[in-house]
């Protein structure tokens, strides 16, 4: 094959006996391959990396679901222990606006908030709109609160 004919071979890399090419984004970038010291590619050097490789397979699977469990059980971890100290936020602006609240409440209240600060957020970052102010989620959850709280406090009592 020749560079000339990459788009018309309808590939993503070519080899030549020069260069090897790829196609990355649209452009073409060639690489020599003077820098290369000869080697061959036969069945003899795949069976030989398999081999190696074989006996590591099986640890694989069960590597990578260990790590996605500790990456989740990091990121939830995080974001309960952001839930703990919301809801001493919850409990404390109850607390000013004269309206008894167990913690247990408070929690769960802090807990459907959550999702809502959650879906504002994403929506502002699919509309590319950063915030500067870094505690941005805990202003919207206090802001969530306040008018909650307020409006919980002039319901009547149910029975």
């Amino acid at each position: 094959g020749s560079l000339d004919n990459f788009n018309s071979y309808q590939t993503i890399s070519l080899l030549t006996s020069q260069n090897l090419s790829i196609m990355n984004n649209n452009k073409i970038e060639t690489y020599p391959l003077t820098e290369i010291k000869d080697f061959t590619i036969n069945q003899q050097l795949v069976n030989s990396v398999l081999t190696q490789i074989t006996p590591f397979l099986s640890y694989i699977a069960p590597l990578l679901i260990l790590i996605i469990f500790l990456g989740l059980l990091l990121t939830s971890s995080a974001a309960l222990v952001y839930l703990l100290f919301l809801s001493l936020i919850i409990k404390l602006l109850a607390k000013i606006m004269a309206y008894p609240l167990a913690y247990k409440k408070c929690y769960q209240i802090g807990l459907h908030l959550v999702v809502i600060s959650t879906t504002i957020l994403g929506l502002l970052s699919l509309m590319n709109v950063h915030s500067l102010f870094p505690f941005l989620q805990t202003l919207i959850l206090s802001c969530l609160t306040i008018i909650i709280l307020q409006t919980i406090k002039t319901l009547p009592p149910t029975s």
